[in-house]
């Protein structure tokens, strides 16, 4: 599962760039809505290079 992400993942930003519309990955929603669901706000913001998806959560200012 590991190789799926370390392949698929780094074309996340290329594609949004190209195409102007977030790109969804099963394991970029599936860590989104984990992401969000928690009860607590995260304590680092995103990383750009995550994408439109990952970076939409919501970070502690």
């Amino acid at each position: 599962m590991s190789d799926l992400i370390s392949f698929s993942s780094p074309a996340v930003p290329i594609l949004e760039a190209e195409f102007g519309k977030p790109v969804l990955l099963n394991i970029t929603s599936t860590t989104w809505a984990a992401l969000n669901a928690a009860p607590k706000p995260l304590q680092v913001k995103p990383d750009l290079k995550w994408g439109k998806v990952m970076t939409s959560c919501q970070a502690r200012d």
